[in-house]
C-alpha cells in the first residue's frame, strides 16, 4: 500500500495516482490511446461513405431527369420514342453504376500509417 497523509483530519492516500480521480484519467487515457486507430479508421469510412451516398445520389438524380421524360414519352412528337426494352436496359445500367460506385468503397486506406 502506498503511504497515507492526513488532510483535514482525514486520512487520504498518498498521491493522484491512488485517487479515484488519478485512477479514472489514467484508465481513461490508456482506453483512448488503445481505442485512437479505431476511431480513426470509423471516421476515415464514414467520410467515404458520405462522398460516395452524394456521388450516387447526384448519378441517380441526374439520371432520372433525363430518363424519366424520355420514358414518358417527352420527345414522341417529334418522332423519338425509347423503346421499352431499351428503358429497362438503361434502368439496369443504373443500378450497376450506383453499386459499382459504391464498390469502391472497399478501396478506402483504415490504417494509419
Amino acid at each position: 500500500m502506498g503511504s497515507a497523509v492526513v488532510a483535514g483530519g482525514s486520512l487520504t492516500p498518498a498521491g493522484p495516482s491512488t485517487s479515484a480521480n488519478g485512477l479514472s484519467e489514467l484508465e481513461g487515457e490508456r482506453t483512448l490511446s488503445r481505442l485512437w486507430p479505431g476511431v480513426v479508421a470509423v471516421r476515415r469510412l464514414s467520410a467515404a461513405s458520405y462522398r460516395k451516398m452524394v456521388q450516387n445520389l447526384w448519378w441517380a438524380a441526374g439520371y432520372n431527369i433525363l430518363a424519366i421524360p424520355l420514358a414518358v414519352g417527352v420527345l414522341a412528337p417529334i418522332g423519338f420514342v425509347l423503346p421499352t426494352a431499351l428503358g429497362a436496359v438503361l434502368m439496369s445500367t443504373s443500378t450497376v453504376v450506383v453499386a459499382l460506385n459504391a464498390q469502391l468503397l472497399r478501396r478506402v486506406e483504415l490504417t494509419t500509417i
